[in-house]
């Protein structure tokens, strides 16, 4: 089911770390993810990394509350 239903409401999931994640994103249709860079089980980097190889079309917002800016600029 698509995120947006055409009449100006967004539909909104969240899910609990990176491998249900990746299982929703393969099950459904997503215009956009924000992912946390750190997120259990699998990595926001890592999932990032492995959406864009199969879903290059989704756009995806990075956010952490980490002050490691090497991490934030790798993302």
């Amino acid at each position: 089911m698509p995120a947006h239903s055409g009449n100006g409401d967004y539909e909104v999931e969240a899910v609990q770390d990176g491998l249900e994640a990746l299982r929703k994103i393969e099950a459904s249709d997503y215009d956009v993810l924000i992912l946390d860079i750190m997120m259990p089980k699998i990595d926001g980097l890592e999932v990032l990394r492995r959406v864009k190889e199969m879903h290059p079309g989704i756009d995806i917002i990075m956010i952490t509350g980490l002050s490691q800016i090497e991490t934030a600029v790798r993302a």
